[in-house]
């Protein structure tokens, strides 16, 4: 039978919250999941429905924690995956026994999901047992003509154009950013970036037309907080491009996770607009199949 999901979640609806968040997840990165809630058609008989799904999976993502051990529905989507020879992943959120029959199973520890880099090391092993980790072998463009997928504006007292065609660096567009006092120009991503394959943080900036920006730059570990060491810029000139390398051990974020990269106001008062492009996290050279980087 062709397969056209990724992985069936298995779940009980009291852990709904967590499935729904790594169904968001896996979806970034182009993962097809199939989620009872989301999936079952209204008036269509479940037991049917389910099997059949779980047929056309490759794998079946099973959520344990002490309501599944609890659930029927479970146990029998757990049947239907076994008799059809359907790689099971068990997805631990809750400190408990793993059951026998998955004890020599390796299996993915959610049990710290509240704390984003124990979320990340885990997601990311889901991510390698579909497939689907990243394997990277050239940069990771953050922003090049417009934001790359799973990256997602979210800067503060701030007016951007996305898609501003007055200053070009390369390509068609640049994002810009007029700052309010302390306001931010920043770009995160949900799932979180290790930075072990990267060597640092590279962007062009331009100062608009009227320069004298006064910006600082660093990323955050965590997706509310988790403000790691910033580096202050020199104050813009107008209207010239400047490329910024930032090696990660000077933002302290070597071998981490990050969440997020931020442009802020040091100043203390509104700022003209400026300009970014090429913002990339450059690949270790020993990393690239060609043995150089490609910005």
């Amino acid at each position: 039978m062709t397969t056209t999901t990724d992985v069936f979640i298995s779940h009980s609806s009291k852990d709904k919250a967590f499935a729904w968040r790594l169904r968001a997840d896996l979806q970034v990165y182009g993962v097809k999941v199939w989620l009872d809630e989301e999936q079952l058609g209204l008036g269509k008989l479940l037991t049917p429905e389910v099997e059949q799904a779980i047929g056309e999976a490759k794998y079946l993502g099973l959520i344990l924690s002490s309501n599944s051990e609890k659930s029927d529905w479970v146990r029998k989507e757990c049947g239907f995956a076994q008799a059809k020879n359907l790689p099971i992943l068990p997805i631990l959120i809750e400190r408990m026994e793993i059951p026998k029959e998955f004890a020599d199973i390796l299996y993915a520890d959610f049990t710290e999901a509240d704390n984003d880099h124990a979320y990340h090391r885990a997601f990311h092993l889901v991510l390698a047992r579909l497939g689907r980790r990243p394997d990277p072998h050239s940069d990771l463009i953050i922003y090049r003509d417009g934001l790359t997928v799973g990256w997602e504006n979210s800067s503060w007292g701030a007016r951007c154009h996305e898609k501003s065609a007055e200053f070009v660096h390369t390509g068609r567009y640049t994002m810009s950013a007029e700052l309010q006092a302390f306001g931010g120009l920043a770009f995160s991503f949900r799932s979180g970036i290790d930075t072990t394959p990267y060597s640092q943080l590279q962007f062009a900036i331009n100062g608009g037309h009227w320069g004298g920006q006064r910006l600082k730059v660093y990323v955050n570990d965590r997706r509310g907080n988790g403000v790691r060491t910033p580096i202050d810029l020199n104050a813009l000139p107008a209207q010239e491009w400047q490329e910024v390398k930032i090696p990660w051990t000077d933002l302290d974020a070597d071998n981490t996770i990050i969440f997020k990269v931020n442009w802020s106001d040091v100043s203390g008062e509104p700022h003209p607009a400026f300009y970014v492009n090429d913002i990339l996290l450059v690949l270790k050279p020993s990393l690239n199949k060609n043995g150089a980087c490609h910005p």
